[in-house]
């Protein structure tokens, strides 16, 4: 055994290896120095500032060679770049990047600005409006967004009366999701700053076509969850302007909000901007001159069906809802549906081409309104529930699998759901649950009818627990199956199943294992959870790069390609990921007596990757 190592020895190594970082911090310090004075010296030689942009970001890994950087002119030498080269948007992106990258704290963006003076617009707003390549007005919108975290930017940027309209400027021409919803997001930030005191900003925003370039952005993108988050709260705090609640009308803001409520009913975010809204812009008025529209013989379906759809988003409001659904009101709205509802016996097709549309947006009103029990016991005795059943059910009948019948029997069953509430939920659910059963059959790849379908489910299991069948759980268990990379779906899938096994644990098991649910489960925890290679790959390409303190910090992620869920690797911070890993591992845990000795094992090798792909939850 060798002898102990002296302290002294020990002292001395310690004091070795600081003066080889000190030595090697100067060393670093005096590279960027040189790159920093070549550019000020050829900022026209575009190959070598090229590699100077990226080799100065390599080497800005730490607080102390990012301060020397701002003490030896880094922000001068990215001005003389910019006006050597004003055109060359790889270089801008280049420019964009090492900014961002040394924006570490709100201090460093105010240093940023500082330095920057009367550039501050030029490398910021006129840049964003200038580029072309989608990627280069990404860059530009990232670096704005980190410098306006600080208030202090934020107001020198708006007291130049630019960075409003740039925004709106790029809404107006936005060809892709993540642009649009990096300008949304940092409209909110600005307007959250409150550094516009006159109202300036915002109102040259608004006449400048804002409020309308939002709309249009997120009814082109409707389907992307962070740019309908992001311009909806955008439009939720601009709504206290009296312009902005006027573009909204005059833009018919109405069916967007309609249709914004009902994809994104499990959003909270979401729901309670667009609830707002609705709100801010609408009256009772508004809800009577609806019916009328509805009621109006003179008016055609398709007609009918908007002010169905408007009446719809009217209702998000609890005032309005109370209004609806008063008896004779609700009584003449299932009137206009009901002729709807019956095919021509030789062509096997509807009165009208809008029909569908306006079925589904009569039944979309119909769960709208029956927000409490009070307004789902006028509704159900008005015929609403076999009105709701008959919509699912048509749908159903179709033979069709198009997205349109999908949606039209989702809407019927969600409504169904909202009416459970009321006390004649016995005489619903043995009528109406072969049709929810029949709609997953008939709809498997729908996710839109799968949720409405489980939420069904679980209201039974809560309102009628004595009506739960082995049917339903076998059901549930091939939602799984089918959705199992889709982690909303799995949670709600496994929370009914959960309650089920609490309320009549022998019927469940058998069902579950009837419907092979362990491999069900299985097949969750491989889809949502990275393999050992892609953790492998993962880590070595972190340990590849340079850390530093402040790299921690990162970037919004709608300046990031959206990745796939099911590669695991990108969804160890996504929560509704984790919930959903976690909700198939408990199942897995309740039920494991059914398990082979094969599952048992995978089982086990699954739970250990699933610990090591997230190691924050401590559940797991």
């Amino acid at each position: 055994m060798s002898a102990p190592v002296s302290k002294w020895r020990k002292a001395g190594m310690r004091v070795k290896a600081v003066n080889r970082f000190q030595s090697k911090q100067q060393e670093t310090v005096q590279i960027a120095k040189d790159l920093i004075n070549q550019i000020k010296q050829r900022a026209k030689f575009t190959s070598l500032v090229s590699y100077s942009l990226k080799a100065l970001k390599e080497l800005a890994s730490n607080d102390e060679i990012i301060a020397d950087l701002f003490e030896h002119g880094v922000v001068d030498a990215l001005v003389a770049i910019k006006d050597a080269h004003p055109n060359n948007e790889n270089l801008t992106i280049g420019i964009n990047n090492l900014l961002s990258h040394l924006c570490v704290t709100n201090l460093h963006a105010e240093l940023i600005a500082e330095s920057l003076g009367d550039n501050l617009t030029k490398l910021t707003c006129d840049t964003v409006v200038s580029s072309v390549a989608e990627d280069t007005i990404a860059s530009s919108l990232a670096l704005v967004n980190k410098l306006t975290d600080s208030k202090t930017v934020c107001r020198a940027l708006v007291e130049r009366g630019t960075i409003m309209d740039t925004m709106a400027t790029v809404l107006e021409a936005a060809a892709s999701e993540s642009v649009a919803a990096a300008a949304s997001q940092t409209l909110s930030k600005i307007i959250d700053q409150e550094v516009d005191e006159t109202g300036a900003s915002v109102a040259s925003f608004i006449a400048k076509g804002g409020v309308d370039h939002i709309l249009h952005a997120v009814k082109t993108f409707s389907h992307q969850r962070m740019m309908v988050q992001a311009g909806m709260c955008v439009l939720s705090k601009l709504k206290d302007s009296q312009e902005a609640r006027q573009e909204l009308k005059k833009h018919n803001a109405l069916p967007v909000m309609s249709e914004i409520l009902y994809a994104y009913s499990s959003q909270p975010i979401i729901k309670q901007a667009t609830v707002s809204i609705v709100n801010a812009i609408s009256t009772v008025s508004d809800v009577e001159q609806s019916v009328s529209a509805s009621l109006d013989a003179s008016a055609s379906v398709k007609q009918q069906a908007d002010a169905i759809s408007n009446l719809s988003a009217l209702s998000a409001v609890e005032a309005h809802a109370a209004v609806v659904a008063d008896g004779q009101t609700m009584e003449e709205v299932l009137s206009i549906m009901q002729p709807h509802l019956v095919k021509d016996e030789e062509t096997k097709t509807f009165i009208d081409s809008s029909s569908p549309l306006l079925l589904t947006h009569g039944a979309n009103l119909l769960s709208r309104t029956a927000n409490c029990k009070e307004h789902s016991e006028k509704i159900v005795a008005l015929g609403g529930a076999k009105v709701a059943g008959s919509i699912a059910k048509l749908a159903v009948d179709s033979g069709s699998k198009s997205e349109h019948d999908a949606e039209m029997s989702a809407s019927g069953i969600r409504a169904l759901d909202k009416m459970l509430t009321c006390d004649t939920v016995d005489a619903i659910v043995s009528e109406e649950m072969p049709v929810v059963e029949a709609a997953l059959e008939a709809f498997p790849e729908s996710a839109a009818v799968t949720q409405a379908a489980l939420s069904f489910f679980s209201g039974v299991a809560t309102q009628a627990p004595h009506k739960l069948s082995s049917s339903s759980v076998e059901k549930v268990v091939a939602c799984i199956h089918k959705h199992s990379s889709d982690p909303l779906i799995v949670q709600s899938a496994v929370t009914y199943l959960l309650g089920a096994y609490q309320t009549d644990s022998s019927l469940c098991s058998q069902a579950f294992d009837t419907a092979h649910g362990v491999g069900a489960c299985l097949q969750v925890l491989d889809a949502l959870t990275p393999s050992n290679d892609l953790l492998t790959r993962a880590s070595a390409a972190s340990a590849s790069t340079p850390s530093s303190s402040h790299a921690a910090r990162g970037s919004l992620s709608v300046f990031e390609p959206e990745k796939s869920r099911n590669t695991g690797v990108s969804g160890g911070d996504d929560p509704e990921i984790i919930s959903a890993v976690l909700a198939a591992a408990n199942m897995l845990n309740t039920m494991k007596g059914m398990a082979t000795v094969e599952q048992k094992a995978a089982i086990s090798s699954m739970l250990v990757r699933a610990s090591v792909a997230f190691p924050d939850s401590e559940k797991l």
